[in-house]
């Protein structure tokens, strides 16, 4: 079955709901479930996994365009209260948390051929070779789309 199709089911948003703490205070909705950096995840089905908010945005009728994020004003990861959840480009969530003091501007540091060539040397995970090499992911993943010519 679809993600689409198992989302609009009523046990769905039963199950998905009864995962969610009600914050009166600032109007979020927690997550109470399982997390992953500060972020809920939810399992529609046993191979189909998803952000809680993401799911909780597409179950409350928003719609996610192919390349777009999911962006919380609230700035509260667990939140999956879809009113404080908009739909938005990588771009503009970065931006957006620059502009709200959450993550500081990129300061368009160069690699160096050293830190390249052990990018591409090293044989472990994206998160090992983070830890080992104390480069950022993002890097990580820049480094090796361009040796692979940008794919």
């Amino acid at each position: 079955m679809e993600a689409g199709a198992i989302l609009q089911k009523p046990e769905t948003r039963e199950r998905l709901m009864s995962l969610v703490e009600f914050d009166t205070n600032g109007g979020c909705w927690l997550w109470i479930g399982r997390l992953r950096d500060g972020y809920g995840r939810f399992s529609l089905n046993r191979t189909i996994k998803m952000t809680a908010h993401h799911a909780s945005f597409l179950i409350h009728g928003g719609n996610v365009q192919p390349g777009q994020v999911l962006m919380h004003s609230c700035d509260v990861c667990a939140c999956v209260n879809p009113d404080h959840l908009k739909a938005g480009t990588s771009k503009q969530n970065a931006q957006d948390a620059v502009d709200r003091n959450r993550r500081k501007p990129f300061q368009g540091k160069k690699v160096t051929e050293a830190v390249r060539s052990a990018v591409l040397r090293h044989a472990g995970s994206l998160r090992e070779i983070s830890r080992d090499l104390s480069v950022p992911k993002t890097t990580i993943i820049m480094i090796r789309k361009q040796a692979n010519g940008g794919h």
